[in-house]
């Protein structure tokens, strides 16, 4: 089977899935998100950290991640203080410092991989309890859906931009392929998708909240771009080969993680 019909089988499967949790409810999702965390948490672990499975600083990241999921996710009724959203938001500056301010032999990752293991743990738990946020609203289908939206359409508006009228290299140090035109184009495709989705799902626009999501786009590709930079410094090309033709489950969230915080804190202040 070729590389691209695993791509699209897989992409099937997952989304069939993903259909499921949703059919089946709050808590199926909340545990479909929290065994993502813990693979994501595996492979950030062992492949971009290269540390043991069988290690204290592997089952104590593993812990601090259930505990901290437990503790936010399964209390009925659901709440979670939106000041915890901040917690997403400082990862995701430091992330950008790491981007924008380090050069590519940079020794920081090396430093993080060997006295902060336990942070592949922490860093999921805190994405994690963002993601929740977004469950203590009645219309949680319609706002995870929506975030898949922005950040879906953003990847395949820049696939197809980039494609087609991609001249201008938008980063080849970090990743190559991307191109300024695909940035532009995945910008527009995902802000006009969710803001469309929005309109007719809720009868609700705004020109605000279109900038939103078009901004909220360009930042799911920054996420994209992280990624990469550490790949690259990890020397790896997927962080496992979970899934066919798509790599890890870090290679299928990574930039929808990264979004999460900043979605989040848009939707608290929409519906405060």
């Amino acid at each position: 089977m070729s590389n691209t019909n695993k791509r699209i089988l897989s992409a099937i499967v997952m989304m069939l899935i993903l259909t499921s949790v949703f059919i089946f409810g709050r808590v199926a999702t909340l545990l479909f998100l929290l065994t993502a965390l813990v693979l994501m948490t595996h492979e950030i672990h062992c492949n971009f950290f290269k540390k043991k499975i069988i290690s204290s600083s592997y089952f104590f990241s593993q812990f601090l991640l259930l505990v901290c999921f437990s503790k936010m996710a399964f209390p009925q009724p659901l709440e979670v203080q939106p000041g915890l959203l901040y917690l997403g938001l400082i990862v995701n500056i430091l992330l950008m410092v790491f981007l924008f301010c380090t050069p590519m032999d940079s020794t920081i990752f090396e430093k993080i991989k060997n006295n902060f293991s336990v942070f592949s743990g922490l860093m999921t738990s805190i994405y994690g309890v963002c993601f929740i946020s977004l469950f203590t609203f009645e219309k949680w289908r319609f706002l995870i859906l929506s975030l898949l939206m922005i950040t879906y359409g953003m990847d395949t508006g820049a696939w197809f931009c980039g494609k087609s009228f991609g001249r201008t290299k938008l980063w080849p140090a970090v990743s190559p392929n991307k191109t300024v035109e695909g940035l532009i184009g995945g910008m527009l495709t995902g802000g006009v998708l969710t803001s469309l989705l929005w309109y007719y799902a809720q009868n609700s626009f705004s020109w605000l909240l279109s900038l939103s999501f078009c901004f909220l786009a360009g930042l799911s590709q920054i996420g994209d771009l992280v990624q990469s930079k550490i790949k690259r410094q990890a020397g790896i090309k997927d962080s496992s080969a979970l899934i066919p033709g798509h790599g890890g489950v870090y290679d299928r969230v990574d930039s929808l993680l990264f979004v999460v915080p900043f979605y989040a804190t848009v939707i608290w202040q929409y519906y405060r």
